[in-house]
């Protein structure tokens, strides 16, 4: 493994924090009610437990002959999904699909003139049905031997499906008093597919795509806490999130989601804050799938006075869940930091450097099988690799963290003119075959602030997937080599581009149209800037006559609504084909305008469809991202 030289930066950890873990919290204020909401809007379970319609029917053998008994006995009591018509189970067993009748066959000793039995149901700890039967209305007049029994049949039908969970149970009373109790479950229809949850994290926001903003740990009494994830759910599954401070539930927050259908890779966000804003102090919200917790997400909620300043906290503003093409991991990025992308066949090596406050995060993952007494070791051996060289420097011993990871802290200064010291936290992880380091970064004078800001919301939404494959498809790595800067000859703008892409140079006095392609002509890159000025209100229009002028004539063109940029560019995405052949691939772009002084520019970038998302995260996010005007500059040579 090879940590490139990162710095010029680096971190004795003042913070521990577990890689993965995160805190998630939900309010509605004052006005609102908390939210709950799937990508395909699924029906909600309803608000109280699910009404049944159950039936109750005895039996007798047809003679007696013996005095009768002064007790009721319970001789067998069985679930089963049918009964026969004196009452004996038909397939027994203590499983149901949530649309089937819950049978339950009881037998009584002898037959008694006189008691009441009761069936009495629950899910969880709240009663859903009571059904009683009284003996006296059946065997009064009856004379049984001593080896005569009486059969009752209780039937449970709920008017909605009920919830699928293992909290279900029936208790059998004679004269109310219990004498058994027997748990039985709702399970998976079986057209459903297998539910889990993929990643699960916390965050002030969420975009339009259900996406996690902000991700963070920390948060404000009057914040609302989101707690946002992407799953696999079946048809009829259930999620619920329940929000706590320390072991008390708090009131108002619980809210359940009810799927309908399959789904994968979905999205699902719960949101909660409430009536009268959070008390500081720590929290935790839990995530149930199928009335199981698969998770619970510690989060603080701070002082107003100690959350860090706003100068600080925006430089994580607009922070977005990057995924790498294979899916081997995922990580909250703030959007406008810079990537730099060195991976290769043997290793996902990826850095983002902030815009502001000298901040870097590096994700280095390798095959390699490290024992667990050997984390720490291996893991202050590539940080002192990386980093010994540097004045100053100095490393932590490895901590053990409660997931199994190990963190060590380190400090040096760069080797620039300005000499800043820099502190980091770096986190090893072995998972499966995969070894994972996490390095982050900042100033040490700022390092607290920056951590509680938001390095420690980028530090726990890092999760690996030790399954998926280390190395993108062949055609994505081969459009991306090493990035170099490209200026144009008169200095108007600058771009990041790889090496051994091709430029056709269509410019002229009036204009500059130039197309840069990937080796292996998949991917590309068009730059178009012309003196004009176009207001910020016009720039959407303006850019969509200009797509269709360019794209317009291609075979199934498409083009999306336009998507203002923080930037205060607009984005508007493309689709079309190359050819009329309907076999030949879609092509995905992303174009961008935006007014510069006197300069109107159009970037657009476009990959095959089926890739676009591996190659924009590879190497065209890069791209975009380095792309800038100096719009002083003239346009003619």
């Amino acid at each position: 493994m090879h940590l490139r030289h990162l710095l010029h930066l680096l971190a004795i950890p003042t913070v521990v924090m577990v890689l993965g873990a995160c805190g998630f919290g939900g309010t509605p204020d004052v006005a609102e009610t908390p939210t709950a909401e799937v990508a395909s809007q699924p029906s909600p379970v309803p608000s109280r437990e699910p009404t049944a319609r159950p039936t109750a029917a005895p039996t007798a053998a047809p003679t007696a002959t013996a005095t009768p008994q002064p007790a009721v006995t319970i001789v067998d009591a069985t679930f089963a999904r049918g009964l026969t018509a004196d009452f004996q189970p038909i397939d027994p067993g203590n499983t149901f699909q949530p649309g089937q009748t819950v049978h339950l066959a009881v037998t009584v000793q002898g037959r008694p003139v006189e008691g009441t039995v009761t069936a009495r149901y629950y899910f969880r700890d709240e009663q859903i049905l009571t059904t009683d039967f009284d003996m006296s209305e059946v065997n009064s007049d009856v004379l049984f031997t001593f080896d005569d029994n009486t059969f009752i049949g209780y039937t449970l039908t709920a008017t909605n499906p009920l919830p699928i969970s293992d909290n279900y149970r029936a208790d059998i009373l004679v004269d109310g008093t219990v004498v058994e109790t027997l748990p039985f479950s709702i399970v998976p229809p079986s057209e459903a597919i297998a539910s889990a949850i993929v990643t699960a994290t916390l965050a002030s926001g969420i975009d339009v795509a259900n996406n996690p903003l902000n991700q963070s740990s920390t948060f404000l009494p009057g914040d609302t806490v989101f707690l946002v994830g992407r799953g696999n759910f079946g048809i009829a599954s259930t999620l619920r999130a329940e929000w706590y401070r320390g072991i008390e539930q708090l009131e108002g927050g619980t809210r359940s989601l009810s799927l309908d259908e399959n789904l994968t890779n979905s999205t699902f966000y719960f949101n909660f804050l409430p009536e009268g804003g959070w008390q500081p102090g720590d929290y935790a919200v839990a995530l149930l799938l199928n009335d199981r917790e698969v998770g619970r997400y510690p989060f603080s909620i701070a002082e107003a006075s100690a959350m860090p300043p706003p100068e600080l906290a925006r430089a994580f503003v607009d922070t977005r869940l990057y995924e790498y093409p294979t899916g081997l991991f995922a990580i909250g990025i703030p959007q406008d930091w810079r990537l730099e992308d060195d991976s290769s066949a043997e290793s996902a090596n990826l850095t983002w450097t902030s815009s502001t406050n000298n901040m870097l995060v590096n994700v280095n993952i390798v095959q390699r099988s490290i024992g667990d007494t050997d984390l720490g070791s291996v893991l202050t051996q590539e940080i002192t690799a990386a980093f010994g060289r540097q004045p100053d420097f100095q490393i932590s011993s490895p901590q053990l963290q409660p997931d199994g990871s190990v963190l060590v802290g380190f400090r040096a200064r760069t080797d620039t003119a300005d000499s800043l010291l820099m502190q980091g936290n770096a986190y090893a992880e072995q998972l499966g075959d995969t070894f994972s380091v996490l390095v982050l970064i900042a100033p040490s004078d700022q390092f607290e602030a920056l951590w509680d800001a938001g390095l420690s919301g980028i530090a726990n939404s890092y999760t690996v997937d030790p399954t998926a494959p280390l190395a993108p498809p062949q055609a994505v790595v081969e459009s991306f080599g090493e990035q170099q800067p490209y200026t144009f000859p008169t200095g108007l703008f600058t771009i990041n581009l790889p090496q051994g892409w091709s430029l056709s140079d269509g410019s002229t006095l009036e204009g500059i149209n130039q197309l840069w392609t990937s080796p292996n002509q998949v991917a590309a890159v068009q730059i178009l800037i012309r003196e004009q000025q176009v207001a910020p209100s016009e720039l959407a229009v303006v850019l969509q006559q200009e797509l269709i002028t360019l794209y317009g004539s291609r075979p199934d063109f498409q083009a999306a609504p336009p998507q203002p940029q923080p930037d205060g560019s607009v984005l508007v995405p493309i689709l079309y084909r190359d050819s009329a052949d309907p076999a030949a691939p879609l092509i995905r772009g992303n174009a961008y305008a935006e007014q510069r002084g006197t300069k109107f520019s159009i970037l657009v970038l476009t990959a095959p469809q089926e890739q676009f998302d591996q190659f924009w995260e590879s190497g065209l996010s890069a791209i975009a991202n380095s792309y800038s005007i100096s719009p002083d500059a003239p346009i003619a040579q």
